[in-house]
């Protein structure tokens, strides 16, 4: 039986998922019109990967209920991905002309993947300290486990215990982790974000 903490939990959740959607809404809607790099579009996918990231701490059982994880992807990473291998594939295309552009564009999408792939080392992180056992398994400091979790764990109260390995373990989800340590390896970078926000 469900407790008030329970119910508390999955009306914060329902509130937030539909917050999550209208933004989702939103950002379609300026996609139609501008650019998927446009200020607008970046503002609105930072709010959406915020309000989608909340949703995963919240209520763990509803967020897999509702693919949050993917919707996540879809929304904020997959669409501008997708975006950068279009835009390549028309400055191939275009000839000498596209050739410039085609550094420029390459640079901006490597930079892309590397925000994002620091985001989900993040979000691994704090997913780890919150929940345990998430299907991918990090080995990093301590001090770096507690300051990328700071404020999360107290805020996760409901579906504790650990998280359904399939709702974070995802190929893309990996594939995004594996070229953040490679290119670590190979020499490293800093480690910073611009509009995701990572601080790791």
């Amino acid at each position: 039986m469900a407790t008030a903490g329970d119910r508390h939990m999955h009306s914060k959740a329902e509130a937030e998922w539909q917050q999550a959607l209208e933004l989702e809404k939103k950002l379609k809607a300026v996609y139609r019109k501008r650019s998927f790099y446009d200020p607008e579009a970046r503002n609105l996918r930072g709010q959406l990967r915020n309000s989608y990231e909340a949703l995963l701490f919240i209520d763990a059982a509803f967020a897999a209920a509702n693919d949050v994880e993917l919707a996540l992807w879809r929304a904020v990473f997959y669409r501008p991905i997708e975006e950068f291998r279009s835009r390549l594939k028309q400055a191939e295309k275009a000839g000498e002309v596209g050739a410039t552009q085609i550094p420029k564009v390459a640079v901006a999408f490597v930079k892309f993947l590397e925000e994002a792939s620091l985001f989900y080392r993040r979000l691994i992180m704090q997913l780890q300290a919150v929940y345990g056992d998430v299907g991918v398994k990090l080995d990093v400091p301590k001090e770096a486990v507690a300051a990328a979790t700071a404020g999360r764990a107290a805020g996760a109260t409901n579906g504790a215990g650990p998280m359904q390995s399939s709702a974070v373990s995802m190929p893309w989800f990996l594939w995004l982790v594996m070229m953040q340590q490679q290119q670590q390896s190979q020499g490293g970078y800093a480690m910073q974000c611009t509009w995701l926000h990572c601080d790791v």
